[in-house]
């Protein structure tokens, strides 16, 4: 399971992942990633309380941290 909140002010907006960052939610991630995009081009992770990551996860954070999504936590 892979809850995301998310938190936007003037300047950003922070995407919080909680549970395991696995392919079967890539899709959902991507869909508020656009949403966050849409608002503006800056972008923070909170990956505080995720509990696992895999392969195609690790490519996802990868893809965000080159398009300058910033990490805040993990």
């Amino acid at each position: 399971m892979l809850r995301i909140t998310r938190q936007a002010n003037e300047h950003s907006t922070l995407l919080k992942f909680e549970g395991a960052l696995r392919e079967r939610w890539l899709e959902e991630v991507n869909a508020q990633v656009e949403l966050a995009r849409a608002r503006g081009p800056f972008l923070k992770l909170d990956l505080a309380d995720v509990t696992f990551v895999d392969a195609a996860g690790i490519a996802l954070l990868r893809g965000l941290l080159d398009d300058r999504a910033e990490l805040v936590s993990c």
